[in-house]
């Protein structure tokens, strides 16, 4: 079976969503040099034992009552985490009750398992919200930005979600630091955090985030 590359694909994103080893997809297509750089347009050919094409693997919605709470107020983005074209999504929530708390969840979908949950955060006690979204570490990337409200004048906290070494996690985890009142800007591949000026910079450097003043 074939798949035809698109804007975005890796061969590692193409491997999971059709549940195909990495070695078997590069057996089957010796013409591929570099798995990071894919040319639009061209054919790969599915290893036979995995002929599934994506018109063969329509992708459901996932049904949420499976990843969150019962009684969940759930709010959704659809991202991109992997670099590539696995189908994903990002739940935060807030489960109101005798114990009141926050949670996100992240999943993944491959043609082989469906929806899986490959993160999850339950325990997360302020109120969540999604702050900002847009490439922040390079154009085949979209990290989840995700905020709390620590206080009535609206100081913030917030982690971003991403994955890196082919496994989703906190990139950034700044819940326990408040920061000053102020927006949350990203602005040539920085993250900006706090007023117009004087405020604080994260910079991607490729393994971690570097904190400035600005």
């Amino acid at each position: 079976m074939q798949y035809t590359v698109q804007s975005g694909d890796t061969l590692f994103a193409i491997s999971r969503r059709f549940g195909v080893d990495m070695q078997d997809l590069l057996g089957s297509n010796r013409w591929i040099h570099d798995p990071n750089d894919l040319k639009v347009g061209r054919v790969i050919e599915l290893p036979g034992r995995f002929a599934r094409s994506a018109a063969e693997c329509p992708v459901p919605e996932p049904q949420i009552a499976r990843f969150v709470p019962a009684g969940a107020t759930v709010k959704e983005r659809i991202v991109r985490l992997t670099g590539g074209r696995v189908p994903e999504r990002v739940f935060a929530f807030r489960v109101e009750g005798i114990r009141a708390f926050n949670g996100i969840v992240v999943l993944q979908f491959t043609c082989a398992q469906g929806w899986q949950e490959v993160y999850s955060r339950l325990d997360i006690r302020r109120p969540l919200e999604f702050l900002a979204f847009g490439p922040l570490l390079g154009n085949e990337r979209e990290q989840v930005v995700i905020g709390e409200l620590s206080n009535v004048y609206a100081v913030r906290s917030f982690m971003v979600l991403g994955t890196h070494g082919g496994r989703t996690s906190v990139l950034l985890d700044q819940r326990d630091v408040e920061l000053p009142p102020g927006a949350f800007r990203i602005r040539n591949g920085h993250l900006l955090v706090g007023p117009l000026t004087q405020g604080i910079r994260y910079s991607w450097n490729g393994t971690g985030f570097i904190r400035t003043r600005y």
